[in-house]
C-alpha cells in the first residue's frame, strides 16, 4: 500500500471538518474532551485510512497523544487490526465513500440526531435527515450495490459485530451516488464523493426521527414505497 501523508487531509480530519456528520462528531467530541466512543473510533480511523488513504500510523500517533482513557495494546491493535485494510479486498473503490458505517450507524446509536447536533453545531437546525447525509439535497445519480456481506470491502467491522442481524434486516444492500452540488449552507464539503444509503425505515431496532420532518417526534409523517417518502426518507418498504 502507498500512504498519503498529507497533513492538509489530516488536519480537516483532526478538526472535524470531513464533511461526514458521523465523523466530525466524533472528532470534535475526541479533541474537546479526551474521549471518544469506540464506535466513532472505529467509523473516525477508517475513514481516515480507507477513504483519505493517509497512513494509518498518523492517526494511531493522534489518538495516542490525546485519549484520556489510551493504552497501547487497544489503541495500536484496534488501528493494526481493525482498520488495516486486508489485502484481499483490496484495492478499495476510489468513486465513493467506503466506510458505509458512517452513514449506517447513526441510525441506531444516534438515533434521535442529539450527539451530532451537539458537537456539529452548524446543523443544529438542519432536518433530521440531513444530519447523517447532508448532501441528500443533490439528488440520486447512480446506483451502487453495497450488499452487506462477510469480507465486504463496504463493512469494514459491522459485520463482524454479534448484532449484525439487527443491522443487516434494515438493509436494502444498495445506495445511491449523488449529483454534483454545493453542501449545506455553513457546512463542509464532504472530503469523498458522497453516498445515499437505501434503508427500510420500519425495520430500524429502536425508536428513531429519521425519515420524519423537523420537530415531529413520534407522530413523523409515513410513506409506502422504495424511494423518497413523506418526512425525506430514503428507504424501501414503509418509512415512518
Amino acid at each position: 500500500l502507498e500512504w498519503t501523508r498529507d497533513m492538509t487531509l489530516v488536519r480537516r480530519w483532526i478538526e472535524g471538518r470531513t464533511g461526514f456528520p458521523f465523523v466530525d462528531a466524533g472528532m470534535r467530541e475526541l479533541a474537546t474532551t479526551g474521549f471518544c466512543s469506540h464506535l466513532h473510533r472505529q467509523t473516525c480511523a477508517s475513514f481516515l485510512v480507507r477513504d483519505l488513504g493517509v497512513d494509518w500510523r498518523i492517526g494511531a500517533e493522534y489518538f495516542e497523544s490525546v485519549l484520556v482513557d489510551y493504552t497501547p495494546d487497544a489503541n495500536w491493535g484496534n488501528w493494526a487490526y481493525r482498520i488495516l485494510p486486508r489485502q484481499e479486498l483490496l484495492p478499495l473503490c476510489k468513486k465513493h465513500l467506503t466506510t458505509l458505517e458512517i452513514l449506517s450507524w447513526p441510525y441506531v446509536h444516534d438515533s434521535k440526531g442529539a450527539h451530532i447536533r451537539r458537537w456539529v453545531p452548524e446543523l443544529a437546525n438542519a432536518e433530521p435527515d440531513d444530519l447523517r447525509e447532508p448532501w441528500r439535497h443533490r439528488g440520486k445519480a447512480q446506483k451502487v450495490d453495497v450488499t452487506p456481506k462477510r469480507d465486504s470491502p463496504y463493512w469494514f467491522t459491522s459485520v463482524m459485530r454479534v448484532n449484525w442481524p439487527e443491522y443487516q434486516q434494515m438493509m436494502s444492500g444498495f445506495a445511491w451516488m449523488v449529483k454534483p452540488g454545493e453542501g449545506l449552507e455553513g457546512y463542509e464539503r464532504p472530503m469523498v464523493p458522497p453516498l445515499l444509503l437505501e434503508v427500510d425505515l420500519g425495520k430500524i431496532p429502536l425508536d428513531h426521527d429519521w425519515g420524519k420532518p423537523k420537530g415531529a417526534g413520534k407522530g413523523g409523517g409515513a410513506g409506502k414505497g422504495k424511494g423518497k417518502g413523506k418526512g425525506k426518507g430514503y428507504g424501501k418498504g414503509q418509512n415512518r
